[in-house]
């Protein structure tokens, strides 16, 4: 798997947003909080002793290979379902494939089950320090309530800078108790950011 950069300055989503979950429903909040959304998939259960019809067998197995089989499809085509229901400027700009012992067939096709994405309607242009946006990226997971950082990127030398909750602001509207961390001009974060503001360094 592929480690997320900074995966702590992330914070459940409140209020009005982007919500997804397990079944690639992703829609406006209406609630305070990110909410989680998941589709359990129950397995039949089989009591011992009781004597069944090789029919009766033959049903059940092509149940059970139902069942996997919309298991495998729902995994897969989680990502897909879910960039299409996206709001039009939320641009999805990182995808992170994923395999697993107990998913055997991902290691010959990795799925993926969680994905980046900047919203560009909250995209804000800092007056005091020229080429810096602040916005907010999403990291959006699997069976995982939706997370939201808010952060400036600066589009001239490619860093970004956090913006906590509970950052207290300087004269130029950066916080204080933050640096700025390097991501380079290539970062598909910076990419996508600078390119929309029309910031991007040639």
């Amino acid at each position: 798997d592929v480690e997320i950069k900074d995966r702590d300055a992330f914070r459940a989503m409140r209020g009005p947003g982007v919500t997804g979950g397990d079944g690639g429903g992703v829609e406006k909040a209406e609630t305070h909080g990110a909410r989680r959304l998941g589709v359990m998939a129950r397995r039949a259960g089989c009591d011992e002793g009781v004597p069944r019809l090789a029919g009766e067998d033959r049903v059940h197995r092509r149940h059970g290979l139902g069942m996997i089989s919309l298991t495998i499809y729902t995994e897969y085509s989680w990502f897909d379902r879910t960039r299409e229901q996206l709001p039009q400027d939320v641009e999805v700009v990182e995808a992170f494939e994923h395999s697993a012992v107990y998913r055997p067939w991902t290691y010959l096709v990795p799925m993926i089950d969680r994905f980046m994405a900047v919203d560009h309607t909250s995209a804000r242009l800092n007056e005091a320090v020229d080429n810096v946006v602040l916005i907010d990226v999403y990291l959006l997971e699997r069976f995982t309530p939706v997370l939201i950082a808010t952060q400036f990127i600066h589009c001239e030398t490619g860093e970004r800078m956090l913006l906590g909750e509970d950052s207290v602001l300087d004269d130029n509207g950066l916080p204080l108790d933050e640096a700025w961390r390097p991501l380079g001009l290539d970062d598909p974060i910076v990419t996508s950011v600078c390119t929309r503001a029309g910031l991007m360094a040639s």
